[in-house]
């Protein structure tokens, strides 16, 4: 929530729906928060091509044209495009498998700067 009449109002909104929705209630690292997601929905850039660099599954909901990155990464299949409502029931709700983290900060490093340094490269 970006402020406490907002995270109140989520709060309220979501209460029947018990713990399958968590409401931080502190703000979270944005690339922590993507790596432990089973999936990302985002009308946001910037969150939906970290997610999908990090290989978890990304849905873009933006509604004003994409840009080359993210229509690049919807021809190499890490982002799906949800232009519609009547899309959404394409979006695939799974669990995803766990992933290992890194334990030395100098491997995370590694990890991202590989990662990102890799886009757009043949993967084969």
């Amino acid at each position: 929530p970006r402020s406490s009449a907002q995270e109140l109002q989520l709060r309220e909104k979501y209460r029947p729906l018990g713990e399958k929705v968590v409401i931080p209630e502190r703000a979270v690292d944005g690339l922590d928060a993507i790596w432990h997601s089973d999936l990302v929905v985002s009308a946001g850039g910037t969150m939906n091509r970290e997610a999908a660099l990090l290989g978890v599954p990304t849905y873009s909901i933006l509604t004003a044209a994409l840009g080359e990155a993210d229509r690049s990464l919807i021809r190499e299949g890490k982002l799906t495009h949800v232009p519609t409502p009547d899309h959404v029931p394409f979006i695939r709700f799974e669990k995803r498998a766990p992933v290992q983290t890194p334990m030395i900060s100098a491997s995370v490093l590694d990890f991202f700067v590989e990662r990102i340094t890799s886009f757009g490269q043949d993967s084969t």
